[in-house]
Order: structure tokens, then sequence, then C-alpha cells
């Protein structure tokens, strides 16, 4: 670089504003180029150093989904970062290779631009996500003989409907329907898989996703699969304390593994990481599962009671509301799946500490005034006489928090507190819920939390003020 070059200010007029600083232009200006240099072209062909482009991507990346709007911009496309891959990075990288440095992250920027171009006119294709769960099997002879395995059975349609999910027969599952096998190695695959599909007593289910590839389909299929889980687990589990045989988790559903198809045909990216072994360790679990019964009928109130609830919100135009609810949910069931006590408590708290940031507006909160609100509501839900008591716990598993994220005492977090913090985040999403009917956006539940506890007299006095107000402007 000359001396003109390291004197000139660099330029990156494509970061949003929070991040478009010297600093920050400057240091991703240097990674660019950085990338460049491992780089290079031998006839036709666009080489790198081995894995050198692959570590300087993931560090692009990172940089342009925190400071652009690339990630949101992927999304509305509905693809990933699997769309800008390697041998494109390696194209792009040795094309800026002479470009100056002071301007190169704009100049990418550029280049990432006509590649989104390319893959806006790039048709979606269909994906099927088919995976067998350890929920057991709703068997069409039972559901017909008796009147509440009939119901049950309505209901537990009701849930996969709510997500957009299929139930489908294992035998739509033939070998022959599966569309294009691309080697041997995946029809005998296939052929083990869907024999052990055919005889299980576990649900299969469908999710469909349009894409414009693997990653961000995936992604979406993960993501609808935990906001059902958390759904089963929030009205199965919640302010229950329950353990599996095995370890610490407290939601024992899961998938098993999927079959994916894309345009019909047989797609499966991570089939050639399998070998022989592999896929018989896969068949011997997906055949000893232990089944899990729902146990509708037990609660079948509550499951409809939750079901209109998402239904509502979908109907009234609370869109917001409703995601919002979906991505706690989906929270809920890594949280409550997690087979180490300590991160299923970590993960509890985090959940309880997302929902109140969101519904108090979504801006910087003080740690002090998360666990003032804590209180509240957990004094709201379970009714707990001695609140200052129900302060200080929370003081107390706060500062067990601190000590695993910034010190990593592992050791310190017991059984009781992962059950507490449980309970905590059973109130804090339990009061999100039965709000969600007469709230319209998150602006009225930060006005509700500034009010929660206070007195009749003191309510009827804000009453009062405000109806003063009214009056003020209809004057």
């Amino acid at each position: 670089m000359n001396n003109d070059s390291k004197n000139k200010k660099p330029i990156c007029n494509r970061l949003s504003s929070e991040f478009n600083c010297e600093k920050n232009c400057k240091e991703l200006n240097k990674l660019i180029k950085s990338a460049t240099k491992v780089v290079h072209k031998e006839g036709d062909v666009y080489i790198s150093e081995p894995f050198a482009v692959e570590e300087h991507r993931t560090l692009i990346l990172s940089h342009l989904y925190e400071k652009t709007d690339l990630e949101h911009r992927l999304n509305q496309l509905k693809a990933s970062s699997y769309s800008l891959n390697i041998p494109m990075f390696i194209k792009i990288l040795y094309e800026l290779k002479t470009v100056d440095e002071n301007v190169i992250t704009d100049k990418f920027l550029d280049y990432i631009d006509l590649e989104l171009d390319k893959l806006k006119n790039k048709e979606k294709a269909n994906y099927d996500f088919i995976t067998l769960l350890n929920i057991r099997k709703y068997k069409q002879s039972v559901i017909d003989t008796y009147k509440i395995a009939k119901e049950e059975f309505d209901v537990y349609t009701n849930i996969l409907n709510l997500f957009k999910i299929e139930r489908i027969d294992t035998q739509e599952l033939s070998y022959d329907r599966l569309g294009i096998i691309n080697s041997s190695k995946d029809e005998t695959y296939l052929k083990k898989i869907l024999n052990v599909y055919e005889i299980s007593n576990g649900e299969t289910i469908n999710i469909k996703i349009s894409a414009r590839d693997n990653g961000y389909a995936l992604r979406i299929a993960n993501s609808i699969l935990e906001i059902f889980f958390g759904f089963l687990a929030l009205i199965r589990y919640r302010f229950v304390n329950h353990y599996s045989s095995q370890d610490f988790s407290i939601e024992e559903i899961a998938e098993m593994h999927y079959i994916i198809l894309k345009n019909g045909n047989f797609n499966h990216p991570n089939l050639d990481l399998m070998d022989e072994d592999d896929i018989i360790n896969l068949q011997n679990e997906l055949t000893h599962i232990n089944l899990v019964d729902l146990g509708i009928w037990k609660n079948s109130q509550g499951f409809t009671k939750f079901i209109d609830i998402i239904d509502f919100l979908d109907k009234d135009n609370k869109k917001s509301l409703l995601k919002n609810l979906k991505e706690f949910l989906r929270l809920y069931y890594l949280a409550c799946s997690e087979k180490s006590l300590h991160y299923s408590f970590l993960h509890f708290w985090l959940l309880a500490e997302t929902i109140i940031k969101n519904i108090n507006g979504g801006g910087r909160i003080k740690g002090e005034e998360i666990l003032s609100i804590m209180g509240k509501i957990l004094k709201n839900h379970v009714n707990l006489s001695i609140e200052k008591f129900v302060e200080n716990r929370i003081k107390y598993l706060y500062q067990k928090r601190n000590n695993l994220v910034h010190e990593g005492k592992l050791e310190v977090i017991s059984r009781e507190d992962r059950d507490l913090t449980k309970t905590i985040a059973d109130s804090v999403l339990i009061f999100y819920i039965n709000n969600l009917a007469r709230l319209n956006n998150i602006s009225e539940y930060t006005f509700l939390l500034q009010n929660i506890n206070k007195s009749d007299e003191d309510i009827n006095r804000y009453s009062v003020i405000l109806d003063s107000i009214k009056k003020d402007r209809n004057f």
C-alpha cells in the first residue's frame, strides 16, 4: 500500500449508521484485504489456500450480518449463507485483489449485490422435512373405537394445523415414491430408515418449506419443530417439575431424523458424512425409541385454550405478538429438553429475561429492574405471600447465573435452583400469554408492567387523571 492510500480516510457507505465509524470501517477493510491474499487463479480456475477462505468467509459474514442488512436481505429471499458459497467467495476475493483497501468493503458488497440479484431470479424449491417422532402413534382402529381417543386425536390434529405441520401415513413413504435416488448408498440408507418408519409406533410428520437453498429451509423447519415441541411442553409441564429417567431434562419429545426431499426428490446433504456404522446406529436409535404419551385427555381444556389463543392472534392481526410468542415457545422447548442441569437453568433464566426485555419495550434495562419485574410477576401468578422472600431468592439465583456465565462455576447450580428458575420462566411466559387477548402491542404490556402491583386506590386515582386528560383534549 502506498503512502497516499495510507493517508486516505477509509470509506464504508454500506454499513448501518450505528456501526459506520472509522474504526469499524478500517477493521472490515483490513479483513477483506487480508482475504484477497489467500486466493489466486490458475488458468480459468480460482483456488485458495486450504481452509483459509472458509475462515475468512466466516469472519466477513459475521461482520456483515452485524453491521449491514445482508442477513435481512437473505431472509427476504428465503436464502442463507449457503447461497454465498466458497467458490463464489474465492472468485469475488480474486476480483478485489487490486482494489484500494480504503474502499474494499463497499466494492465487496457491490459484488454481493450482483449475486443476490442472481439469487432473486432463482426459482424457489419445495422442501419436505419428514421425521419420525417419539410421540405414541394415534392408531386409526383405536380412534374409530373409542370416543375419548377420537377427541384426543382431533386436538392433536388441531395443534399440527396450528403450526402448518402435516401428519402423514408411513405407507406414503414407500421407496418407489420418493423420487430420484442418486447412489447405492442413498438407496441402502433409505430402505433401512423407511423400514424403521413403517414398523415404528411413533407419529410421523412432514414440514413443508419453500426456499432458495437448503440452509434456509433447514433452519425454518427446525424452528417450526421447536415451536411445536415448546407448545406441547408448556401445556404439559408448566409449574410442574418432571424429570426424564436418564438425565435432568424435563421434556423427552424429540424428532428422530429427517428424510429431506427437494422438489419431491431425495435430498440429504449430510449423507456423504455417514458410514455404514452411522446408518446402523441410526436404525437402532429409531427402532428402540421410548414413546411419549401426550396425555391430551388429561388436560384437553388446557390444550384447547392455548390453541384458541394462537388461532385468535393469527386472525386478529396481532402478528408481532404472535411472532414473539412463537420465539418464546421455541426457547421454552430448548430449556425443557436440555439434559445438562446448569444449561437448563441458564436457558430458563434467559427465557424469562428475554420476555421481560421484550415486553418492557426492547430497550436497555438494568439487571435490578429485571429482578424487580420478575418478582412482581411471580407474586402475581403463584400468589406467594412473602414478596420479600421471593425477591431475595431471585437475587440469589441472579448471582448464580452470573457465577455460571462469568466465572464458569458449573457446580453451583442445584436441581432446586433450576426448578425455581423454571417457575419464574413459567410465570413470565404465562403472564405474556394471559394478556395476549386484551393487549394490542408491546407498549400496552409496558404500561401493564408499570402498574401491575399498584394498589386499588392508586389505580382508581390514575384512572381519574387519565379521564381528566381525555376531557381536556375534547374540550
